[in-house]
This record gives structure tokens, sequence and C-alpha cells, in this order.
């Protein structure tokens, strides 16, 4: 291996004092995956099953931090009762050595109103279409 490449294979301290393995890093992969509300299900066990062997880090896809930006199936954190799932992404991740973080994300103008749970849409501007929600 070149030499310049061994920094991503160091060891790594974030400004939190959380120590990862290493630098290499798994991107947030928004793959459709989450049930109803928003709790992992078989399908995603399966996908997320090794695939952070030899990763320092894992980013948790998509996750809603409020019902009025859900645009699609994709974890939720803005519950108690999502606490669950959370964690069971992190414990996925660390038995395959990897830390996790969350990926924290809200739709604005794209959220899906079948999915808001009664919520109003949230946005700070319309959309490409002209509709303007609150």
């Amino acid at each position: 291996m070149n030499p310049k490449y061994s920094p991503l294979f160091t060891p790594y301290t974030l400004n939190n004092g959380v120590e990862i393995k290493n630098r290499l890093t798994v991107a947030p992969l928004t793959i459709y995956d989450s049930g109803e509300d928003g709790e992992m299900t078989e399908a995603g066990r399966c996908f997320w099953q090794n695939r952070f062997e030899g990763f320092g880090l894992y980013i948790m896809p998509f996750t809603n931090v409020h019902p009025s930006g859900i645009g699609f199936e994709s974890p939720n954190a803005f519950d108690e009762r999502h606490l669950p799932t959370l964690r069971e992404y992190a414990e996925i991740a660390h038995a395959q050595g990897a830390k996790a973080v969350v990926q924290i994300a809200h739709s604005g103008s794209r959220a899906e109103r079948s999915m808001t749970q009664g919520h109003d849409v949230l946005a700070p501007t319309g959309d490409l279409y002209g509709r303007f929600p609150r």
C-alpha cells in the first residue's frame, strides 16, 4: 500500500472524545427499508448485516426529526418510541466494529403528506410547483 494512505487506517478521536478504529466511513445509504413508523424491518436487518466490517464509522440513513418532514420510508428520531430502532442501528454497527452516528434530516417541502402523521408539511420555502407549505 502507498504510505500516503496509511493515515486512513489509524485510529481517530472525534471532537466528543469517541475514538473510531480508522477513518473509513460508510456514508448514509438510503434504502427505503423502514416500517410505517420508521422501525427496522427484516429486509433492513438483512441489508445492514456485514455492511460495516472494517469501517470505523457508520452514518445512519436519512433520519426524520419531526413527522412534518417525513418524505419516504426512513428511520424516525422524534419520539421515545423510536429509541429501540435507533439502538438497533447502533448495535448492528457496534457488532461489526464500527461506531454509529445519525444523519438527522427533514424533507421540508418534499415531505409526503400521507406520511406526516396528521401534521402540516413545514418548509422555509415553497416547492418548484408554487405550492407553499406552512
